[in-house]
């Protein structure tokens, strides 16, 4: 006798439920995405069914792919939206995205397991994948096709856990959020020079704050938002960059106020009016706990002035059929309108197929 009882995921209570102006249901996995102002589109790379970049027009509905030779790990876009940095086992892939581009993909050798890279004019980043150890970190120069690796301020080791990193709009430095490691901080990397000769350094806050492996800089440059809540201001000088600005309240979850959310991503507005992150708390979604039935996502969107938080949405069950399936946001963008862009994975039990959403939140 089979018996099928389906799913049965419920809303988090006590939330008032995010009402998306359009959803795309999108039947293969997210490795990776990001927002092409230029093309008006979501770029996602894919490894199930197949390995492929997807370029979701947005104003259209069409949806154009790229074949990829190897199952993609990440994905990176340059400062005009219009090239591509996609990250491999073990190599790099380099895309022309428009679409009467007659630049034939170029893929790159270098030393490592891309975890994540960050794509910065000829230059690309890229870190090693491995969540609980020191990754390295390797320059790669797309003219030259070279990749060297990149050791000053790390202790010869990389950076701890797999960073996230976002390029600065000045495009002469990065920033880096270890993960992983007590106490984590936030790194800056200046890209001039070569690798041999590259500067990078960690912040004065070494276990004063929380920054917890996440982080956005503001389209102005002036700000950096981590996943913890805690604000830094930049500045092109070493002095005076990532000194402390402020601190965004995430839910907090004891008598005391003691927040065990986190941002699984966050993105500032194009005005720089406001930021919006997908939070979760930390532990209810760690699968290793066993209370993944407790872990729902938050859509919060805050003040980027004043650091208070604006609204907080939950995201509802995904219904399909008869089951209610339980979404992860994943992915959090700003359209250029200042709308949001949201990509949820939708939790089934391993389906061969994955279901994914692509979620079109009205401006905050």
């Amino acid at each position: 006798m089979r018996l099928d009882v389906g799913y049965f995921a419920v809303a988090e209570a006590d939330v008032e439920p995010l009402q998306p102006a359009q959803t795309t249901v999108l039947t293969h996995d997210v490795l990776g995405a990001a927002y092409s102002a230029a093309l008006d589109a979501v770029v996602t790379v894919s490894a199930r069914p197949t390995a492929t970049l997807r370029l979701h027009d947005l104003r259209s509905g069409q949806v154009r792919t790229v074949p990829l030779a190897v199952p993609p790990t990440s994905l990176s876009l340059s400062a005009d939206g219009l090239r591509a940095a996609v990250g491999h086992d073990a190599a790099v892939t380099l895309l022309d995205l428009q679409a009467d581009s007659p630049e034939p993909a170029r893929r790159f050798d270098v030393p490592l397991a891309v975890g994540s890279l960050v794509l910065a004019g000829d230059r690309v980043v890229a870190m090693g994948s491995v969540s609980n150890n020191s990754n390295p970190i390797y320059w790669l120069d797309t003219k030259t096709g070279l990749a060297s690796r990149f050791d000053a301020a790390f202790g010869g080791f990389g950076i701890y856990g797999t960073a996230a990193s976002a390029l600065h709009p000045s495009g002469d430095r990065l920033y880096m959020a270890d993960l992983g490691v007590s106490p984590d901080d936030v790194w800056r990397m200046d890209l001039s020079g070569d690798a041999a000769t590259g500067k990078a350094r960690n912040s004065r806050y070494h276990g004063e704050h929380r920054f917890c492996g996440r982080l956005a800089v503001a389209p102005n440059g002036l700000r950096i938002y981590t996943a913890c809540g805690t604000v830094l201001s930049s500045s092109p000088n070493w002095t005076d960059d990532l000194v402390y600005a402020g601190s965004m309240k995430l839910s907090a979850t004891d008598t005391w106020g003691n927040s065990d959310y986190r941002a699984a991503a966050l993105n500032v507005a194009p005005d720089n009016a406001s930021i919006a992150l997908l939070e979760e708390h930390w532990q209810n979604c760690r699968p290793l706990t066993g209370h993944l039935s407790k872990c729902y996502t938050r859509l919060a969107v805050y003040d980027a002035t004043t650091l208070e938080r604006r609204s907080l949405k939950g995201l509802a069950p995904y219904v399909r059929n008869r089951d209610r399936l339980q979404q992860w946001g994943r992915h959090l963008m700003h359209r250029s309108d200042g709308s949001l862009l949201l990509l949820a994975e939708v939790r089934t039990q391993n389906e061969a197929t994955p279901t994914w959403l692509l979620h079109r939140v009205s401006k905050p």
